[in-house]
């Protein structure tokens, strides 16, 4: 029961957070990082100040506060229901630079899809109902391409 209380403190789960932003930056090889992480009793994860850049350096993703509400998950099934996102005083900063055909989220993408080597069998599912937006913004800018007056 002491484990579990100590699992329940903020302070516990903003450090277990943090490593795991850590983590991320390293696998990622760039900078993401949060400020506080509590997970409530109805396993709502509710983060503050996540930041993700992109590898260039630049803010590529920044969230005042996340929350993501868990419906059902199963480690031995492999899945994991997330019935919303809920993202408040978001800026989302997609681009794709000049002389490059991808844009600056491709990497993400890459480390997140499915490794198509794994067995089925090994392979999480991932469904995600709905994601919400509030008080927030988006900037789209593709430098490869050519303006036209």
């Amino acid at each position: 029961m002491l484990g579990y209380g100590v699992l329940r403190s903020t302070q516990v789960q903003t450090f277990l957070g943090q490593r795991f932003a850590a983590y991320l930056s390293r696998q990622l090889d760039t900078k993401v990082s949060v400020s506080k992480v509590d997970v409530t009793f109805f396993l709502n994860f509710v983060l503050e100040d996540v930041s993700v850049e992109d590898q260039r350096g630049e803010s590529m993703i920044f969230s005042k506060r996340m929350v993501v509400d868990v419906g059902r998950f199963s480690i031995r099934k492999r899945f994991l229901n997330v019935n919303g996102i809920f993202l408040d005083q978001t800026f989302l900063g997609l681009s794709r630079y000049s002389g490059e055909g991808d844009f600056n989220f491709q990497f993400l993408i890459d480390y997140f899809s499915d490794d198509d080597s794994l067995p089925t069998e090994n392979r999480w599912k991932v469904v995600c109902k709905s994601l919400e937006f509030n008080k927030s913004a988006f900037t789209f800018n593709d430098y490869n391409k050519v303006l036209t007056e």
